[in-house]
């Protein structure tokens, strides 16, 4: 129960931290947006969801490691199906009599429960340190902008029309 918890608060934490981040990157709710899809739908393919992590090309297996999903998928999985005994109905065949072959058929290990909570931290915080940098530098940005601006009108207002020449 506890690890659920913990991977509950990790999850909408990652989720929130992508989502400053790409709020940061973009100017308004579109670029945002845009930035947002184009990175969610390639690492939720690549996680572990849709494709085997064993199945995935060598040139989009860093799509793999900087996923968020990977690491929740993989420490849900590990929590729910690591020491699990799966119960089939009688007469059917039982693909999956263990938790321990459903983490292999999806290539998971126990010990990757502890290493995925680290990454997802590591993520976290990795994307809120960009976030703020972002942010900062989009400040200084409109600052600059601001002071321009004004420099540019308070010297407008200085030229009168009649002192303008055609």
């Amino acid at each position: 129960y506890g690890w659920f918890c913990l991977l509950g608060v990790l999850t909408a934490q990652a989720g929130h931290a992508f989502g400053l981040l790409c709020a940061a990157l973009g100017k308004d709710q579109n670029v945002a947006f845009g930035i947002f899809s184009a990175f969610i739908f390639p690492w939720m393919f690549y996680a572990g969801l849709m494709i085997n992590y064993d199945d995935i090309p060598a040139y989009f297996e860093w799509l793999h490691w900087t996923s968020a999903f990977k690491y929740v998928f993989t420490s849900f999985a590990v929590s729910v199906f690591d020491g699990a005994t799966l119960v089939c109905p009688e007469g059917v065949s039982c693909p999956y009599p263990s938790g321990a072959v459903v983490l292999e058929q999806f290539a998971m290990k126990p010990s990757h429960r502890t290493r995925s909570v680290i990454a997802l931290v590591v993520h976290i915080v990795v994307c809120r340190i960009l976030s703020w940098l972002f942010l900062v530098l989009a400040a200084k940005r409109i600052n600059v902008f601001a002071v321009c601006k004004a420099a540019l009108f308070r010297n407008r207002r200085a030229i009168t029309p009649s002192k303008v020449t055609a």
